[in-house]
């Protein structure tokens, strides 16, 4: 059903005249009656009664003048919407994320886009990478940013490397192996080790190079996704902190723990990307912000690595 045949119908309807509605339409009076009896072949009705003085709605036509008038409604509100998406003036956003990019990749990002696009709506959805590449599979999310190192090799994902970065060890000021001269990874395991959630393809590596038997593991005392809770746990104890630099960029932080230098320590090398299906084409709110997050690292130094 042509929507130009809809404008013609409802300027018959509040014309009552042909006449007059052909000339609101910029039509022929001929062009504007063939298009009303098109519109009643294809509905199988009659809209209007004609007579004399001009038309009347049937009692079926106007309840086909009210639909019509809704039908142009939400088509005008469809093209100012693809034109507010178009702009980014406009959407709805719902990005995963890790614990370090949630911490050091994210916010000044969001920040932008929130000054930017006030209207776009935004969720940030936290979890592991396999918490989060389930998510997506569910198309519950745009796409996510976590450390993909072990993520498995699938087509229908497109994996774009954002930030590297090699994880170092700190302590609160005043700690024990500061004291030492060169400390070794087994000198590590005596003090708790505090960390966010280690890759398991990571373990055998991460543990061999601490000279542990087969078999024996060292124990995490705490894992989880929050960098602030770890962060402040080691500046409380005796804990070692394992974790990026960048996720250390308070000032407040930086003063509370300190990097401790570890002679032999195997390298842990975080690969952040953001992760999205192939085949599921970004919406423009979504494509904005990924160009924003970009020009963020670019500028913060972050995106050097690459």
């Amino acid at each position: 059903m042509d929507s130009r045949r809809l404008e013609h119908l409802i300027a018959v309807a509040e014309e009552g005249n042909f006449a007059k509605a052909a000339e609101r339409c910029s039509l022929t009076q001929p062009a504007l009656s063939r298009s009303i009896q098109t519109l009643e072949q294809e509905l199988e009705v009659v809209l209007f009664d004609r007579h004399a003085k001009g038309a009347t709605l049937t009692s079926v036509g106007r309840v086909v003048v009210e639909q019509a008038r809704a039908v142009l409604r939400e088509m005008r509100t469809l093209v100012r919407d693809v034109s507010l998406l178009k702009r980014h003036d406009h959407g709805h956003l719902v990005i995963g994320t890790g614990s370090f990019p949630a911490t050091a990749i994210l916010p000044d990002a969001l920040a932008t886009l929130l000054r930017e696009h006030p209207n776009v709506s935004s969720r940030v959805q936290s979890g592991d990478s396999e918490q989060l590449l389930a998510a997506l599979y569910r198309e519950e999310m745009d796409f996510f940013i976590s450390n993909v190192r072990g993520l498995p090799q699938d087509d229908a994902l497109l994996i774009e490397i954002l930030h590297q970065e090699e994880a170092c060890y700190f302590v609160r000021p005043g700690h024990p192996l500061l004291n030492l001269a060169r400390p070794r990874p087994a000198d590590l395991l005596q003090y708790p080790l505090v960390t966010t959630r280690v890759p398991p393809q990571l373990d055998k590596e991460w543990y061999d190079a601490c000279g542990l038997p087969p078999g024996q593991l060292p124990r995490l005392a705490l894992e989880g996704d929050g960098i602030p809770l770890l962060n402040a746990v080691a500046t409380k104890s005796d804990a070692i902190l394992i974790t990026y630099p960048s996720a250390l960029k308070d000032k407040l932080v930086q003063q509370l723990l300190v990097p401790l230098t570890v002679t032999d320590a195997f390298k842990i090398i975080g690969q952040f990307a953001l992760v999205r299906l192939a085949e599921r084409t970004p919406s423009p709110a979504a494509e904005r912000f990924i160009s924003i997050l970009k020009e963020s690292l670019e500028l913060s130094g972050m995106a050097s690595a690459l």
